[in-house]
């Protein structure tokens, strides 16, 4: 008698478990009917607080609500010069119609970040097919002789990955996607950590920057030469002078 209250008591406090759900701070719940992730089966969204749902029937998924951070690196960019492009950062973004995401991505955070992803790389390659970076960097202020003169091999990271980020991504970094307001997410920021060029674009800016020490140095060099030659030629009159004057 005693073991089957024992039982049955533990078959109750299982039950009423599984009846119960927290939302916590920052989150929310979506009530799921027959575990369809079609708009129209999504009844309720639950905000933060402590909920009673009936086991194995209710389905409810945890969404965050605030700001999310997908990190990528997207590589081999073939840009118009045919040169390659490695590019890694973060894309910053939230979401805004729950049920557009649920029925969009299942609540799927991987499929959303392939999502993301994928967006993200189209519109970069949008823009850097655009590009010509060796002629940039072969014309542009930022790599003229005074910014170049000084420059080593750290330097020169800098400068292209600052460059290459104001060039592409206008307004303090950021590049414009197209609202994904269709799946049910906002794009807040997307922000670039480093740009990692080629071999033959990073030749190509050393092969610059040699130019560049090489045409100084030539320039210096005739200089000094036109000042030696003025001062010969005023040592000469002034001998020629005084010889006249003996």
């Amino acid at each position: 008698m005693y073991k089957c209250l024992i039982y049955l008591l533990i078959i109750l406090l299982n039950f009423f478990y599984l009846s119960v759900f927290i939302i916590n701070e920052g989150y929310v719940g979506i009530h799921i009917c027959n575990n369809n992730y079609k708009t129209k089966d999504i009844i309720t969204i639950y905000k933060p607080g402590l909920y009673f749902k009936i086991p194995f029937l209710n389905t409810i998924k945890i969404l965050h609500t605030g700001l999310l951070n997908t990190n990528f690196e997207i590589g081999k960019f073939v840009l118009n010069s045919k040169k390659d492009l490695i590019i890694k950062g973060y894309i910053i973004w939230k979401i805004i119609d729950f049920k557009k995401y649920i029925s969009a991505t299942n609540g799927n955070l991987i499929q959303t970040e392939i999502i993301l992803k994928k967006k993200f790389s189209e519109k970069l390659q949008f823009e850097l097919d655009k590009l010509n970076i060796e002629n940039i960097f072969n014309n542009d202020d930022e790599f003229s002789i005074k910014n170049l003169l000084n420059c080593n091999y750290n330097t020169i990271k800098n400068l292209k990955k600052n460059f290459i980020s104001q060039l592409i991504f206008q307004n303090n970094n950021k590049i414009i996607i197209n609202n994904l307001a269709d799946i049910g997410i906002s794009i807040i920021d997307v922000r670039i950590k480093n740009v990692l060029l080629s071999k033959e674009i990073l030749k190509s800016i050393f092969d610059r920057i040699n130019y560049e020490k090489k045409y100084i140095i030539y320039n210096q060099e005739n200089q000094a030469k036109e000042i030696a030659e003025k001062i010969k030629c005023k040592i000469k009159h002034k001998n020629i002078i005084l010889i006249n004057n003996i």
